[in-house]
């Protein structure tokens, strides 16, 4: 009896439909390919679908009477133009070419079947070069690269040869005295890996010294020395003892009430070179010409042979006596 309600087919089935129903194939993926499912068609209007694509679309529709068989093709079911009655299907009359190189896949969209000796044809054969008869040499160091111009091949056992060894030296140049001059060097030999050049012999290096020059004494002229010894980082030399200053003090007569004098103070201890310090002299706020009353601006001695020149500048006119502390050196 034939099927006529909906039906679900599983792999291998050969099941006869009549009517209006569907058949709904089942799975068509890795490890299914080319499992059958044939379905005879009597009558009606069959819908063949599935969880794959069928014939290229969701669905296949059949109306005419014909055994049809189904096939897996890994990720789809198609429909083979085998059977009797219309399910056969119509012979192609044309082929897609397929004589040249680059050409994309294509399920197709025709109805028709190909024929068993039909062919797509092929691309016409490239033109295969011949092997080279020569090699370009590599036997020498600093060959630029060069991606070559020729139409042969290299054969795949071919060589291009190598630059000769080096040989390792069996002279070095010595480094055993100080001061010599870098040099690149023109050797075409490599030094080996534990070559060495020698180095100077090391230089005697003094000790420190157990005296010193003493400088203790004002007076003393400088001299670089002879010893062989060197000074240590903390050493001394000793400084001559300090002196007493002996200052004496004076009061000089300022004749008229002006703003610069020039006035001579006597002292036997003065001679030509000698080095004067000045400086007003601290007296009572009540004695005329005190420190605080007087607006010195500028007081030097020039030193003579038993006195010396006392100048003075004020900012306001001074007269009178003015006492001034003074030292001889």
């Amino acid at each position: 009896m034939p099927i006529t309600t909906d039906y679900t087919a599983r792999h291998g089935d050969f099941i006869t439909v009549a009517g209006t129903l569907t058949v709904t194939l089942p799975y068509a993926g890795p490890g299914t390919q080319g499992r059958t499912v044939h379905i005879c068609v009597l009558s009606g209007t069959i819908t063949v679908t599935g969880a794959q694509q069928v014939q290229g679309a969701t669905s296949d529709v059949i109306t005419e009477y014909g055994h049809y068989t189904y096939t897996s093709m890994d990720s789809e079911w198609h429909r083979a133009p085998m059977g009797a009655g219309g399910g056969e299907g119509t012979p192609a009359t044309t082929v897609s070419s397929e004589t040249s190189y680059g050409i994309s896949p294509a399920v197709g969209a025709s109805t028709n079947y190909a024929r068993e000796d039909h062919t797509h044809g092929s691309p016409t054969a490239p033109v295969i070069p011949s092997a080279s008869g020569s090699v370009v040499s590599e036997t020498s160091y600093g060959q630029a690269a060069s991606a070559g111009a020729a139409a042969t091949f290299s054969r795949g056992d071919h060589t291009h040869g190598t630059p000769a060894a080096l040989t390792p030296a069996s002279s070095v140049v010595t480094e055993t005295s100080f001061g010599q001059a870098s040099a690149v060097g023109s050797s075409a030999n490599y030094a080996r890996q534990d070559h060495t050049h020698g180095t100077p012999t090391a230089p005697t290096v003094p000790g420190p010294a157990t005296t010193v020059t003493s400088e203790t004494t004002a007076g003393l002229s400088p001299a670089v020395g002879v010893a062989t010894t060197y000074a240590r980082e903390d050493h001394t030399h000793g400084t001559p003892a300090a002196g007493a200053v002996s200052m004496t003090q004076a009061t000089v007569t300022l004749p008229y009430a002006l703003s610069t004098h020039r006035v001579s103070v006597t002292d036997a201890g003065v001679s030509p070179t000698s080095k004067i310090l000045l400086s007003l002299a601290g007296v009572a706020e009540t004695s005329a010409n005190s420190s605080d009353a007087v607006e010195l601006l500028a007081m030097q001695a020039l030193p003579g042979s038993g006195s010396f020149t006392l100048s003075a500048s004020f900012l306001t006119p001074v007269g009178g006596p003015l006492t001034v502390n003074y030292v001889v050196a």
